[in-house]
């Protein structure tokens, strides 16, 4: 999927996506799966530390444990 259909998809033109994408937490649960899925990542990936799933892999705990 391309930033073209996933900004469609998300109802965002592609200037807002790409801003939206450079601002982590910017995105709702929602979005932030269609944004995961497009980009072959796993939701915990593109969570910032603050919103980070407990235990989940994410670079944090990784260091954490």
């Amino acid at each position: 999927m391309s930033y073209v259909d996933l900004g469609e998809r998300l109802g965002m033109t592609d200037a807002v996506l790409a801003r939206r994408m450079a601002r982590p937490g910017s995105f709702r649960v929602d979005e932030l799966i269609l944004v995961a899925a497009a980009l072959g990542h796993e939701v915990q990936d593109l969570l910032p530390a603050a919103d980070c799933l407990p235990k989940k892999g994410c670079a944090v705990c990784l260091v954490e444990t």
